[in-house]
């Protein structure tokens, strides 16, 4: 679940339709940012830490286990294809599988964009850490 985020930007002389010229007002966004940005602004977590993360969001997204990637009923997202062929619930599964319990549960918090408690803060990183440099398709 992505959390919506308000900013108001500075316009740089952006010519907002204003019948004067040179004229500038403030610029509101709506920006959807995912679990792993929120650590990452907060600097919770480090760059490298950062990257690993958005890989495995990207993994949980194409496992069709994020909200709105989960597919329709009885669509069978993330479990087409023969048997023998590694599907992206079984490469997401592969991955969560060298954490502890403890981990998993911090690092699928994060996914969610449920927010991370300090005490679980340790295991994101940790698990974050363990899963660096490891490729989507291993």
């Amino acid at each position: 679940m992505n959390a919506r985020t308000i900013i108001t930007l500075p316009s740089d002389g952006e010519w907002r339709g204003s019948a004067a010229p040179g004229r500038t007002e403030p610029v509101r966004r709506v920006l959807e940012t995912t679990g792993p940005d929120i650590l990452f602004a907060a600097d919770a977590i480090t760059e490298a830490q950062h990257d690993t993360a958005m890989a495995v969001y990207g993994c949980w997204v194409d496992a069709g286990l994020a909200p709105r990637a989960s597919g329709w009923f009885g669509s069978g997202r993330g479990m087409e294809g023969p048997d023998d062929v590694p599907t992206a619930r079984d490469r997401y599964r592969a991955m969560m599988r060298r954490l502890s319990v403890a981990q998993v549960l911090a690092v699928e918090r994060m996914l969610w964009g449920l927010g991370v408690p300090g005490a679980m803060l340790a295991d994101v990183r940790a698990g974050l850490d363990l899963l660096e440099g490891i490729r989507v398709d291993d």
